[in-house]
């Protein structure tokens, strides 16, 4: 029978702290990367596009603009502008980078 690995308790706080930040480091990443894309006519909805900590281990990435997600989206009369997720899919091996990273 193999042997149990066993982490002690200050070890798994240090690695729950550096995921903590990387998760951070990640969704400021996928933000700048969806503020690349985002369409420009005057800049408003690029400029609301932020990162933000939910809780120890949740980002959300997005946009207080109301308009947003009918450019992501689309409307029947607009195509859709996607900006958001392509921020982050475009860069899943980058994010994975970020996420595992020792420091």
């Amino acid at each position: 029978m193999a042997k149990k690995a066993t982490i002690n308790k200050e070890a798994k706080k240090e690695i729950l702290r550096r995921f903590s930040r990387n998760l951070e480091l990640a969704g400021e990443y996928i933000a700048f990367n969806a503020k690349l894309l985002c369409p420009v006519d005057t800049g408003r909805l690029r400029s609301s596009i932020e990162s933000k900590k939910e809780g120890k281990y949740k980002i959300k990435i997005g946009s207080n603009v109301e308009y947003a997600p009918f450019v992501e989206l689309g409307t029947k009369y607009m195509s859709p502008r996607p900006f958001l997720m392509p921020g982050l899919l475009n860069n899943k091996e980058q994010i994975k980078k970020i996420l595992t990273r020792k420091s």
